[in-house]
């Protein structure tokens, strides 16, 4: 930031010319810090941040995932790489960004299930166990009852759900079971 003058001057047979210019140079705006998730699976959905506001983003591969401009919130489409850009733009049009590189993957676990079926009819011993193969990070466990844990017991005859989901990549995996009563005697 600050004033500057640029002086010209030409001499030649017919003799000399100057020309002289001032003009301000304005700083160039600061992009800030941005943060998210740099590895994700496909579907995730989450937000880019960065520590400066007003700035616009950007996602160089829309096919991989898109990006609100103003937002940052981002909707992952298909595996891929694309390049997230967050551009800032100054009062006096000077323009700055910063980048970084977004992966689109599938998940990298698998979910392995023990079921334990209802001994007796009309009874609520049934449960369910399910562990995650390969794990890799933290995992959150949401299933149809409302509980939070890989295993859960006291089940009665009828269908269950567990969606399995990878914090560091937001992968979700699900899987449904169905406990049946045995037969009355």
């Amino acid at each position: 930031t600050g004033n500057a003058t640029i002086t010209y001057e030409v001499t030649n047979t017919c003799g000399s010319a100057t020309a002289t210019k001032n003009f301000t140079v304005h700083p160039v705006p600061e992009t800030g810090i941005i943060t998210g998730l740099l590895t994700v699976c496909k579907g995730a959905e989450f937000t880019f941040s960065s520590t400066m506001t007003g700035g616009a983003w950007s996602s160089g591969n829309t096919s991989v995932a898109i990006i609100g401009s103003s937002s940052g919130n981002v909707s992952t489409l298909t595996v891929g790489v694309t390049v997230i850009t967050y551009s800032v733009t100054n009062a006096y049009g000077c323009t700055n960004d910063t980048s970084l590189t977004l992966t689109v993957t599938t998940p990298s676990f698998s979910l392995s299930e023990s079921i334990n079926a209802i001994r007796c009819f009309g009874s609520n011993d049934g449960s369910i166990s399910v562990d995650v193969v390969n794990a890799t990070g933290s995992y959150l466990y949401t299933w149809s009852t409302g509980d939070s844990a890989g295993f859960i017991d006291h089940l009665v005859s009828g269908a269950y759900t567990v969606s399995v989901k990878e914090i560091s990549t937001q992968c979700i995996l699900t899987d449904s079971f169905y406990l049946q009563d045995p037969d009355s005697m």
